[in-house]
């Protein structure tokens, strides 16, 4: 069975087509893919009953999707919806609408890749890659952060237990059966610096 699935798809062109869905959504446009990746029987079978005219199919590549449109809960197909697509397809890097651009007179939800198309790459791209260093920086500034908090436990436990083996009055205190429960709440304080 064919793939719904957009992580199948090449990059760049993964990125651009999430970057469609994500504005398409944005605009209002009730986007389905239906179709990203095919095996090679899967396309034989469409070429055969005449729905494809190649075997060289983009979704043989990861490079192309089909593009339906959720409408009252019913797939269509809706020209209109299609054009208004466009008008955000046409501005995204490295996905081009064959329909429109290549002057095809066939197969209005094929999507798909062209990797010389760089319109809009700079604004989007650089976008992403800008929000995927901020997540790096994050990542490390929590891991700074756990590491100090690590550090931090494991001297003030050192500190407490060099303290209480330091304190002759503590430790004979402590080593009285009567005390039991405050041995208890010491351990205690010091375990949850482990924990």
């Amino acid at each position: 069975m064919s793939s719904k699935d957009t992580n199948k798809l090449i990059e760049p062109f993964r990125t651009s087509v999430k970057l469609l869905i994500k504005k398409a959504s944005n605009a209002g446009i009730p986007i389905l893919i239906t179709n990203t990746t095919r095996t090679l029987a899967e396309q034989r079978e469409l070429v055969r009953k005449g729905y494809s005219k190649t075997m060289n199919s983009k979704h043989l590549t990861g490079e192309a999707v089909d593009i339906a449109f959720l409408v009252n809960d019913k797939l269509s197909y809706n020209v209109k919806l299609y054009e208004r697509l466009y008008t955000i397809t046409k501005d995204l890097p490295f996905i081009i609408w064959p329909f429109r651009d290549l002057k095809w007179n066939w197969d209005w939800p094929h999507h798909q890749h062209d990797k010389n198309k760089n319109v809009g790459y700079n604004d989007d791209m650089e976008e992403i890659e800008k929000l995927k260093k901020e997540i790096v920086n994050l990542n490390t500034e929590i891991g700074k952060t756990t590491a100090e908090r690590d550090f931090l436990r494991e001297q003030v436990k050192e500190e407490v237990t060099l303290k209480i083996a330091k304190d002759k009055e503590l430790q004979t205190c402590l080593d009285r059966p009567s005390t039991s429960k405050l041995k208890d709440k010491i351990q205690e304080v010091l375990n949850e610096y482990d924990g």
